[in-house]
């Protein structure tokens, strides 16, 4: 038999669960802050960078964001939400999106020191600083204004059932990074034989297997150098996805 809940005891909330991790976001701030007063300054820690980076794609974005925008959000878009609250989640689903462009500044500023250009510290700067100022004021107004007046739109059932697809989601979405980064892997091994084979169609498009974004030949990427009309397969090496900063042995044909 199941034990009883205490008295006046109910389960935690889903939105519980998210201001969990918020904490853990939080942490994060005062190390961008002090890794931009580092570039501007002449000098980065690559790897700290980099672990940053990862942490923000990974946990801050595609866990926390992802169960927001895939599972709460869209729930909230079948309940009726009052126009300053439709404005607040959309205005937080743009916050989403603004972080990810940051991220990118980020990646090339990084990419581009790799390289022996150091003229991308500031721009580095800039991208870790907006990074910094960002989050406070969006988990702010989450934990404020927007969670705990969104639960009283669900029943108990309602939460219930979006926990359980909050921690569903958390699982798959381990499976899925791990898969990716294991075909990232494999790729690295058949890199060679991935070089020297052409795709069937010198036009084909490629999709990033960690982000899905997709690559056409007939755009290009020129923010990052790579003009319209290059083939996936002319691309350097070193060019990575500019929206994940996936390595180019993570694309593949279309």
């Amino acid at each position: 038999m199941a034990p009883t809940p205490i008295d006046g005891a109910r389960e935690m909330l889903p939105i519980a669960l998210l201001m969990i991790e918020h904490r853990q976001i939080e942490r994060m701030i005062p190390l961008l802050h002090e890794e931009a007063r580092r570039a501007r300054a002449g000098t980065i820690d690559v790897e700290r960078i980099d672990a940053l980076v990862d942490f923000i794609r990974t946990y801050a974005d595609k866990c926390h964001h992802g169960k927001e925008e895939d599972i709460l959000f869209e729930a909230l878009r079948t309940k009726p939400m009052t126009k300053d609250g439709g404005a607040v989640m959309e205005r937080l689903i743009e916050d989403h999106k603004t972080s990810r462009v940051y991220v990118r500044t980020v990646l090339d500023a990084t990419r581009r020191y790799r390289h022996s250009d150091a003229g991308g510290l500031n721009e580095l700067a800039d991208g870790l600083e907006d990074l910094a100022n960002l989050y406070p004021r969006h988990i702010a107004i989450e934990d404020k204004d927007f969670f705990i007046p969104s639960m009283a739109l669900f029943s108990r059932e309602e939460q219930s059932r979006m926990m359980a697809q909050f921690q569903s989601f958390d699982r798959n979405l381990i499976h899925q990074l791990y898969r990716a980064r294991m075909d990232e892997l494999a790729g690295e091994v058949k890199r060679s034989r991935a070089r020297t084979k052409p795709s069937a169609d010198p036009g084909a498009k490629w999709a990033c297997t960690v982000c899905d974004l997709v690559y056409d030949p007939s755009k290009g990427d020129p923010d990052h150098g790579i003009a319209p009309g290059t083939r996936f397969e002319d691309i350097p090496d070193d060019w990575a996805c500019p929206l994940c900063g996936a390595a180019k042995t993570a694309f593949r044909v279309l």
